[in-house]
């Protein structure tokens, strides 16, 4: 049973092996020192990014980014287990992607199967395969993260730093919009009360603004963002300064 000293003293020292890992993959991946709970936090391509060790778990070792929102649905994919076999016995199945091998190893799950097979592009199919090869693993993508977990007994940095890498990878095959992408500049002239922006219509002087690449037409940095394009009427630039 998971309770009492001598358990609280086993979760204490594998916790500290866990921040000694984490600060040892930190170094070698050049990442800031920054640990927070059980997770050393940085900043990959713009999106807020975690490595973590969660002991006692059984999928032990996560990464994970915070995504902003503009993907629909969700997708999972995970090693074969228990599920699958279960929901057969009832004639339910997982979702088959075309893929003759990556659908008798692993299990897909999601809101859309048009949607999955969408986003299950070979290359990210071939990396998840290449994790599987390794080790247990279950990876999710939300609107609002993607996440890969995996089990390592023990944890080792060096397959710390390859799970890492491996989520790196299938982070820029979904190829999705990073907040770094956009480029949040204030003007250096002063913009009056009467200078409003074309999509809300509220002042420029109040908050951070940017203008068009094409027309220099100034908008609301968060405005152009939700908007995705200059809003001058037949302007239609994506880019701004």
């Amino acid at each position: 049973m998971r309770s009492g000293p001598r358990w609280r003293r086993f979760r204490r020292a594998n916790a500290e092996q866990a921040r000694e890992v984490l600060l040892m993959v930190a170094r070698r991946m050049a990442l800031p020192e920054r640990l927070e709970g059980d997770g050393l936090k940085f900043e990959r391509r713009g999106f807020a990014a975690a490595i973590s060790i969660h002991v006692g778990a059984r999928l032990n070792v996560e990464v994970s980014f915070r995504l902003n929102g503009e993907i629909p649905g969700w997708v999972t994919v995970s090693s074969l287990g228990l599920r699958r076999a279960l929901l057969e016995q009832i004639g339910l199945r997982d979702v088959q992607v075309g893929d003759a091998e990556f659908d008798r190893r692993l299990e897909v799950w999601g809101s859309d199967q048009e949607d999955i097979r969408l986003r299950l592009l070979p290359a990210i199919r071939n990396l998840l395969l290449q994790v599987d090869r390794r080790w247990d693993f279950f990876w999710r993508l939300t609107p609002d993260h993607v996440s890969l977990r995996a089990r390592m007994v023990p944890v080792d940095p060096y397959q710390v730093e390859t799970l890492a890498g491996m989520a790196y990878q299938i982070l820029d095959l979904l190829d999705l919009q990073s907040p770094a992408d956009l480029v949040v500049s204030p003007l250096q002239e002063k913009l009056d009360d009467e200078t409003r922006c074309p999509i809300c219509g509220f002042p420029l002087s109040k908050g951070f603004v940017v203008r068009c690449h094409k027309c220099h037409t100034a908008h609301h940095a968060e405005c152009w963002k939700f908007n995705g394009l200059c809003a001058t009427f037949a302007c239609g630039s994506q880019s701004h300064d």
